[in-house]
């Protein structure tokens, strides 16, 4: 089972508009690999420069502190940016109204989306009922006085 996050665009009269996007929770493999390609790939083209400024840097401790810390810091650095890609994700997203609703676990994203849809559709329901009646028929007309 995956975790899956499930988000909803707000519109501009701040209510949901109707797109939903469904995107599994995991540490990016691209990202672990690559990070300007996966910054490319998610159109993040700001944080490139700070990503090489991090190499620049990891390089210059090198040349201070010896040659042996540079391959475990890139590496280090590599994973950093897979771990927070998700982060990311969530930070690009927000950019584009994009909220996030609710996080499902499911097998794939088909069935995320049909557990989204049945808490949706109870969620729904529940608001739709009426108020429970009040135990007291003497506070009948108070309520009823209540609603206008």
């Amino acid at each position: 089972m995956a975790l899956f996050e499930i988000y909803k665009r707000i519109g501009k009269s701040g209510r949901h508009d109707g797109n939903i996007l469904i995107l599994k929770d995991k540490i990016s493999i691209l990202a672990l690999i690559f990070p300007p390609l996966w910054l490319i790939i998610n159109r993040n083209f700001f944080l490139i420069p700070i990503y090489f400024l991090a190499i620049f840097f990891i390089i210059f401790l090198s040349n201070k502190a010896g040659q042996g810390i540079i391959i475990f810091s890139i590496i280090v650095c590599h994973f950093f940016f897979a771990i927070q890609a998700n982060i990311l994700r969530e930070w690009i997203l927000k950019f584009k109204n994009y909220q996030l609703d609710s996080i499902i676990r499911a097998e794939n994203k088909m069935s995320a989306y049909n557990i989204y849809n049945q808490d949706n559709k109870i969620k729904s329901s529940e608001s739709m009922q009426s108020p429970n009646p009040s135990k007291n028929n003497k506070n009948d007309d108070e309520t009823i006085l209540n609603i206008f």
